[in-house]
């Protein structure tokens, strides 16, 4: 994963190791699964209430993107105390982008975290990989107020940087 995205607004600030179990858990949907995960941080701080970005997904040989997409939004989904969904799954194709996205906005809580948090997530999967990004907002941001447009719109630029070859 790249040190920065979307012309330096996300400075990439956690570079853990991605989770070996997700791609076993995603092996009947990817071959040869590779996973991946990288956490940023918006630049400047706080931008529009943003605290976090993180992607996580798995590269390889998809077999069915539309079941592994499917498949790995159930999968992040489990990590979620999910409180309620804000604005369920839709379609979106940001200005300038090839192709669509599927995003939503979710109310959580975190687990051993005592309060709520609203996240956007939007998802893709194409021949070679499946990733899902969660933007994570700070409390202090409604979830009634995210603009998905916009997270919709950064993430399209994102998957441009981080895609696998095909």
């Amino acid at each position: 994963m790249p040190e920065t995205l979307v012309h330096g607004s996300y400075a990439r600030h956690d570079a853990s190791p991605p989770d070996p179990k997700l791609a076993q858990a995603m092996s009947d949907q990817v071959t040869e699964a590779t996973p991946e995960f990288a956490a940023y941080l918006p630049v400047p701080e706080n931008r529009g209430g943003l605290a976090e970005v993180t992607l996580t997904g798995v590269y390889g040989t998809v077999t069915n993107p539309v079941t592994a997409r499917e498949q790995l939004l159930d999968i992040k989904g489990r990590a979620y105390n999910l409180r309620r969904v804000v604005v369920p799954v839709r379609t979106t194709t940001p200005p300038g982008a090839r192709e669509p996205l599927r995003c939503r906005v979710l109310l959580i809580r975190w687990l051993y975290v005592s309060s709520d948090s609203a996240l956007a997530e939007c998802s893709w999967a194409d021949s070679s990989a499946v990733v899902v990004v969660a933007s994570i907002f700070q409390r202090s941001v409604q979830p009634e107020d995210v603009d998905l447009d916009a997270v919709a719109a950064d993430v399209a630029a994102m998957r441009e940087e981080v895609r696998a070859p095909r």
